[in-house]
């Protein structure tokens, strides 16, 4: 389950992508539900998985993703980045919820660059500002992928 996710640029370390999820019950695929913070350079956010469907259920505040699988799932956050513009990553921050039953742990990779991982607790938490692994710049699109993350 995700609920919050905030995106930090290394050039000038200001916010580029928030999204809490609002107060509303999610239950499209892909959510593509307005972000409370993106930057003007980025458009089209969109969240999908691997399963093609969302349920949602509270999270830290308001609404949260939910999955309920009993495989192995990708979640992917997608966005593209607007011409003669590169957006760089140099930080990471999000909720996260298992069951008992689910994963106890997540990786993520940026463009198909490894820039973390760590722990799913099964009470919600957030990952603390994560600082990637790797630099991170993108042009044309950004894809976020997390694995495996299966509630």
């Amino acid at each position: 389950m995700l609920l919050f996710f905030v995106l930090t640029g290394t050039n000038i370390y200001s916010q580029i992508y928030q999204q809490n999820f609002g107060t509303t019950a999610i239950n499209t695929h892909p959510y593509n539900g307005a972000p409370a913070i993106l930057d003007p350079n980025l458009s089209g956010s969109s969240w999908t998985n691997t399963t093609n469907t969302w349920t949602s259920g509270g999270g830290a505040s308001g609404q949260a993703l939910w999955l309920t699988t009993s495989g192995a799932t990708t979640i992917s956050l997608t966005f593209s980045v607007a011409n003669n513009y590169e957006a760089s990553i140099s930080s990471f921050n999000f909720w996260r919820q298992r069951s008992n039953s689910a994963s106890q742990n997540w990786s993520m990779a940026i463009n198909g660059i490894a820039v973390g991982s760590g722990t799913i607790p099964t009470t919600g938490a957030a990952t603390g500002t994560t600082n990637v692994s790797a630099p991170i710049t993108g042009s044309g699109y950004l894809r976020f992928l997390y694995l495996p993350l299966h509630l």
